[in-house]
């Protein structure tokens, strides 16, 4: 199961209004469908530390290992949301982020 980023801090494009919105909500498919993608323990250190916004040592309480690993986790995890998505940046909105 993929967790829902409903809520998820993902910044709006500049300008607001329907575009805005629109833009927000490709970024949020595009963002999840690359989550559903990692492996489940990488997904769910990703999801707690950046989505849920937990502090590493509270990610490592929950899932039942060392704060080392919860680093290793979500930085493994965030290279390869960031190589599922260097395709897409354009089409996504960050062409000069």
């Amino acid at each position: 199961p993929t967790e829902s980023l409903e809520g998820a801090n993902i910044p709006a494009a500049p300008g607001g209004g329907a575009a805005a919105g629109l833009q927000e909500g490709q970024r949020r498919v595009a963002l999840e469908d690359a989550l559903a993608r990692l492996p489940e323990r990488q997904r769910l250190a990703v999801v707690l530390r950046h989505i849920e916004e937990l502090p590493n040592p509270e990610v490592a309480a929950t899932m039942g290992i060392s704060v080392e690993a919860v680093e290793s986790l979500t930085a493994r995890g965030r290279a390869a949301l960031g190589r599922m998505l260097a395709g897409r940046r354009e089409a996504l909105g960050y062409v000069d982020e």
